[in-house]
């Protein structure tokens, strides 16, 4: 997202998608509150986020500037092995200690409902 120069309507772009894909995973790194949604969302979706107070987290990795967030995330993933899929609360709980080691005010946020998909 740190390539896009246009700002992108979120609630818009995760309600439309569902119209068309029910029970997908939204992964935003960056600054979004899941409670902007309809509650609705949750009941289809999870959607997981990066709160950064008004900044972004960045990583380096391989000389490349990437989001904390999403570092994190691929790091749970890689955990978690090529065998297992891995739960959003799983995921969630990952970036949310990995992300407070790093940085003490990020404040990942999640959204899900009664039957998540999974990882």
């Amino acid at each position: 997202m740190s390539d896009i120069q246009t700002s992108i309507d979120l609630k818009a772009l995760i309600t439309q998608t569902l119209k068309a894909h029910p029970k997908t995973i939204f992964l935003v790194d960056g600054r979004f509150d899941p409670s902007l949604l309809d509650p609705n969302v949750g009941k289809q979706a999870a959607v997981l986020t990066a709160e950064a107070q008004g900044m972004a987290y960045e990583s380096i990795i391989k000389g490349r500037a990437q989001g904390a967030f999403t570092a994190a995330l691929l790091d749970a993933i890689k955990a978690a092995g090529p065998d297992r899929a891995l739960s959003i609360d799983e995921a969630f709980r990952y970036v949310q200690v990995n992300l407070k080691k790093q940085y003490e005010d990020a404040k990942p946020r999640i959204m899900v409902g009664s039957d998540p998909p999974l990882l």
